[in-house]
């Protein structure tokens, strides 16, 4: 793998953001999302359509108790014998006695039966109120025009009713009936409707609302079919006494075809399942239309003007919002206001019998929306991704990846100051070990352990600046700011020193330790190099300081060495002990230099030890003062190497004494060490 493409995929991993596209993307998606929806606003689309029939999905279904069917089914015997309409006069008159408020005939009296006619001519004109249907045929003038004739039931029968109204119902099989009309409202309402006529007489405020909408209301569903109470031609008689008292009765073909074979039927709004039809009968629609009309609860719509605002407004947000967000934020905005649009829409249906076509805006505006602003999105970060390839030639961690793509002024040359965390390492006897192999066992070498090491820097979210032979350079707070960087440093340490350990035991050479220096201060961080080329890397004192402090390791024996900023940052979650002051090569002041034995739970079993070792330091640093103190330290030092054998700083201590015995001390001598060495 190229470095280019190693960069490439460490930049699908971290990838930011310098800002958010410019307002010309905001402006396209706005655009984009609000034409969208407009167009979406035709009549009869599936969307508009989805809108007015998923609300019901979470309707409870409870129909009208008064209004009741009376099915011509085949039960009772339709469809295969000439109906005798006497079985209609002995019907008639039973719902009389019961006390129905009406019959609505959902049946066309085409023909005239003298054999048995004038029994229900009686019968409807004793009744009360009778309505009975029309037929409106379709006459086809030309080979384009389409003209209608509206054929009345024949005089006798239209004489006794009450009123009539024409029977088709708008739509076929393969439709749901949304809308109802006082008439045929694509005639124009020139002819009026079965339901229309019953309502009216029934409730003759009705005859007064208006004016009535442009493309009719839209039907409220009580249910799914046989909702409503169906009752077999055949038994309907048979019911208990009451069971038809103050109701309107319809009475219709529930076969399934209707006037010269026509379908009868109409697609449910609801989806289908094992125990509902998914389809309407033709009763059931006339039912549902009238108890929407004599309880004045069909679905009402906002005015187009307003609703062509809304969908003109959604889209905007919409469009412009996502568009400046980040690609997983707008993707959850998306989901979220997807789902709220959603809720409002159900729940206007629901609540307030109010229409409104929220599945535009949740199924298309906000996903084109969506769409809009991750493409602009990939379009941006593939911009920014080829200004980075003619700039990075070298392989780069991923946080100076991220820090590239939010601030592409950090290709330039110069730098920052700012507080860091550095930690500089290096393999103890390295050198000596190479030596014994070739130069490619080296490199492998190498290679095993930087591939584990680099990995524990980069899981704190360090950046490695730099590594060179053996040695390690890496920072933390920089480029991405972290509050609690000491203390990642200090655990990428402690990892860094237990895989020195486990990689040396399993390469099976010479034991392998690895010397580390930890530091926090302030430092200049930037680029140093050109705009073509450059070394993200950190120059400063307290740089220095850590390259010292690793070094240090290799006199006191010791393996992680921090100053004091950092012992005084982590001493809670990590288990230390000062070693005393040193003025190492090239610092000019000196230094109180802390080790880092591990984690907090190491504070109890090292106490002891830690104790004394403590009290040693304390005599040794006022041996300036009485000479006898040499004495009492060593003591210490004695006790410790007792208790805890083969610790490094109490041997350095014990050899620095012996060292001053012969020497003496320097004049102004403080209790500092000096190491000259680097």
């Amino acid at each position: 793998m190229s470095r280019i493409q190693q960069f490439s995929a460490t930049l699908a991993k971290w990838r930011g953001r310098p800002e958010r596209p410019g307002y010309r993307s905001g402006l396209i998606g706005a655009i984009l999302s609000a034409f969208v929806g407009l167009a979406l606003l035709l009549p009869n689309n599936a969307l508009l359509n989805g809108s007015h029939d998923i609300p019901f999905w979470f309707k409870k279904a409870v129909a009208p108790g008064d209004i009741k069917i009376i099915a011509m089914d085949e039960a009772s015997g339709a469809g295969h014998t000439p109906w005798n309409r006497t079985r209609h006069a002995e019907l008639l008159d039973w719902l009389k006695t019961e006390g129905v408020r009406a019959v609505i005939f959902d049946v066309f009296f085409r023909d005239p039966n003298p054999t048995n006619d004038t029994k229900l001519i009686d019968s409807m004109q004793r009744h009360g109120l009778i309505v009975v249907g029309s037929h409106l045929q379709q006459i086809q003038d030309s080979a384009v025009d389409l003209n209608y004739e509206l054929q009345t039931p024949y005089p006798a029968i239209l004489q006794a009713a009450s009123t009539n109204g024409i029977l088709e119902v708008k739509g076929s099989a393969t439709e749901t009936v949304r809308r109802f009309w006082p008439g045929r409202a694509d005639l124009n309402a020139k002819y009026t409707s079965l339901t229309w006529a019953a309502a009216t007489s029934l409730d003759p405020e009705l005859s007064r609302i208006g004016p009535h909408p442009p493309r009719g209301w839209l039907l409220n569903y009580y249910g799914p079919p046989r909702t409503f109470t169906v009752v077999s031609y055949l038994n309907a008689t048979n019911r208990p006494p009451g069971f038809f008292r103050n109701s309107i009765v319809i009475v219709g073909n529930m076969l399934g075809t209707g006037l010269e074979g026509q379908s009868d039927k109409f697609r449910s709004p609801y989806p289908r399942s094992s125990y509902y039809s998914d389809v309407f009968d033709g009763a059931e629609i006339h039912a549902t239309m009238l108890g929407n009309l004599l309880r004045r609860e069909w679905v009402r719509e906002p005015n187009p003007n307003l609703t062509f605002i809304g969908i003109l407004l959604l889209g905007s947000i919409v469009g412009w919002g996502l568009t400046r967000c980040k690609p997983v934020s707008a993707t959850i905005l998306a989901a979220v206001a997807a789902l709220l649009i959603s809720l409002v829409g159900i729940l206007a249906a629901l609540e307030l019998r109010i229409w409104l076509p929220w599945l535009i805006g949740a199924a298309v505006q906000i996903p084109v929306a969506l769409a809009w602003a991750i493409l602009a999105d990939s379009v941006r970060a593939y911009g920014d991704n080829q200004a980075l390839r003619r700039s990075l030639s070298g392989y780069l961690s991923p946080n100076v990846v991220a820090h590239v793509l939010r601030d592409p002024a950090s290709l330039h040359p110069g730098g920052r100051k700012q507080s860091i965390s550095i930690l500089a390492s290096d393999l103890a006897s390295f050198s000596r070990i190479s030596e014994r192999m070739d130069a490619t066992s080296v490199m492998g070498m190498l290679n095993q352990y930087y591939t584990q090491a680099v990995c524990y820097v980069h899981q704190s979210e360090g950046t490695v600046l730099n590594l060179v032979g053996d040695g390690m350079f890496a920072i933390w707070n920089a480029p991405l700011a972290q509050p609690d960087h000491p203390a990642r440093a200090v655990r990428a340490a402690l990892e860094l020193q237990y895989w020195a350990a486990q990689f040396s035991a399993n390469i099976g050479n010479a034991p392998l330790r690895v010397r580390i220096g930890l530091n926090t201060g302030e430092a200049c961080v930037g680029n140093v190099g050109g705009t073509d080329y450059f070394n993200f890397t950190a120059i400063g004192r307290e740089v220095n300081l850590t390259s010292r402090l690793e070094g240090l390791n290799k006199f006191t024996g010791t393996g992680i060495l921090c100053t004091r900023a950092v012992a005084e940052l982590v001493g809670s979650e990590f288990t230390l002990r000062s070693i005393g002051w040193f003025r190492l090569a090239g610092i000019d002041q000196t230094v109180e230099v802390h080790e880092i034995l591990g984690d907090a739970r190491l504070e109890s079993e090292t106490r002891q030890w830690r104790t004394l070792f403590a009290e040693g330091i304390h005599h040794f640093q006022r041996a300036s003062s009485d000479p006898n103190e040499f004495v009492k330290a060593a003591a210490a030092f004695e006790r410790t190497l007792a208790i805890h054998p083969g610790d490094g700083p109490s041997i350095f201590y014990l050899a620095s004494i012996e060292r001053f015995r012969r020497t003496g001390l320097p004049s102004g001598w403080l209790g500092e060490i000096d190491v000259t060495e680097k």
